[in-house]
C-alpha cells in the first residue's frame, strides 16, 4: 500500500504571504484546529519558516517540510498521535532540496520531494532504512518552462502537478511510472497546485487561481478530468484552491489560501460536492496544506 498520510488532529501549515513568517506569531505555523487554535510542535524548536507539506511516515512519526529558500529542511518530530508532536531531528538537510513544496512516502517508505525552484523530484531514504534522510538521488526533473508543485502516486503511477505544463502552458498534471519515465497521457487542467489521491481510485486536483477541485479517475489515463463542483462552481466560493483533505466522513475539505478559511463540502458521490460551509474562518494567515483528524488523505 501507499502510505496515506494519516494524521491524528486537525492540521494547518500556514505558509506566510510571500514566505514570511506567520502572521499571528512568531511561533510555527503548524495549528490544530479545535475550538481553538493552538500550535502543535513542541519544543526546543528549531528556526522555523516557511511550514508547507507535513505527512505522517511509516513509523507514524510527522515529517514537516520547512520551505524557506535560505533554509530548505525536512524536519521529524515525535508520534503523529499525540500532539503536540516533539521535535527530533532534521531528516532531511538543505544540500539537495530547493525550496520544497510536497513530499510523499512511497509503498516502500522511500522519501519523495517536490522541489518548485529546479523543478526536481528528489528521493530520500525513508526512517526505516539503513541511513534514514540519506540521499537517494533525482526520481524526475522537469523541463526549466515548468512549474512543479504537487505531487501523489496511486501505487503505480506517480502524479506531478506542473502550473505551467500542458499544450497551452496553462497547466497539466504529469505522470510517470515507478521509475520515473514519462507517460505519453497527462491530465489537461488548469492551474494544478495540490493533488490527492483518494486511496482507491480517484485523484483529487487542487487548481489555484481557477478557486475549483477537479477529479480524475486514475484507473482509466485517457479520461479527462472534471470539476466536483459542476458547472455552477463551489458554493462556498473558493479564493485560490490549496490543500485538500479527504477524511472519509462523507465530506471533502479544501483551503481557500486567500480567503483565510477552510470549507466543507458534503460528497454526494466520489466525483460530485454539494453545496457546503465555512468550518474555519479568519485563520491567522494563508493555509496551504491540510489534514483531518483521525484518518483519511490530504495535501
Amino acid at each position: 500500500m501507499v502510505y496515506d498520510h494519516r494524521i491524528c488532529a486537525s492540521l494547518i501549515a500556514c505558509h506566510g504571504r510571500e514566505g514570511k513568517r506567520c502572521s499571528s506569531s512568531s511561533t510555527p505555523a503548524l495549528i490544530r484546529i479545535n475550538t481553538l487554535a493552538t500550535f502543535q510542535l513542541g519544543g526546543p524548536l528549531p528556526s522555523m519558516r516557511g511550514l508547507r507539506a507535513f505527512a505522517v511516515g511509516p513509523d507514524g512519526n510527522l515529517y514537516v517540510v520547512n520551505a524557506y529558500k535560505g533554509n530548505s529542511l525536512i524536519f521529524q518530530f515525535g508520534s503523529a498521535a499525540s500532539l503536540p508532536a516533539a521535535y527530533q531531528t532534521t531528516f532531511v538537510d538543505s544540500t539537495y532540496l530547493s525550496h520544497p513544496f510536497d513530499l510523499v512516502f512511497g509503498s516502500d517508505g522511500t522519501l519523495y520531494v517536490s522541489n518548485q525552484d529546479n523543478n526536481e523530484v528528489t528521493t530520500f531514504q525513508g526512517p526505516s532504512a539503513k541511513n534514514p534522510g540519506a540521499y537517494i538521488g533525482v526520481f524526475v526533473t522537469l523541463k526549466s518552462s515548468d512549474t512543479l508543485r504537487g505531487i501523489a502516486t496511486d501505487g503505480t503511477y506517480w502524479y506531478l502537478a506542473d502550473e505551467t505544463g500542458g499544450k497551452k502552458s496553462k497547466g497539466a498534471v504529469l505522470i510517470y511510472d515507478s521509475s520515473g519515465n514519462p507517460q505519453s497521457q497527462h491530465i489537461d487542467v488548469h492551474d494544478p497546485v495540490h493533488l490527492v489521491y483518494d486511496g482507491q481510485r480517484y485523484l483529487y486536483i487542487g487548481c489555484g487561481s481557477s478557486n475549483d477541485v477537479q477529479v480524475f479517475d486514475t484507473t482509466n489515463l485517457s479520461s479527462s478530468p472534471s470539476s466536483i463542483f459542476g458547472t455552477s462552481g463551489a458554493s462556498p466560493a473558493i479564493n485560490a484552491t490549496a490543500g485538500i483533505a479527504l477524511p472519509g466522513d462523507g465530506h471533502i475539505y479544501v483551503a481557500s489560501r486567500k480567503g483565510q478559511q477552510v470549507l466543507q463540502y458534503p460528497l454526494t458521490s466520489p466525483t460530485s460536492a454539494g453545496t457546503g460551509a465555512v468550518l474555519f474562518d479568519q485563520l491567522p494567515d494563508q493555509p496551504e496544506f491540510i489534514g483531518v483528524l483521525g484518518q483519511g488523505y490530504f495535501g
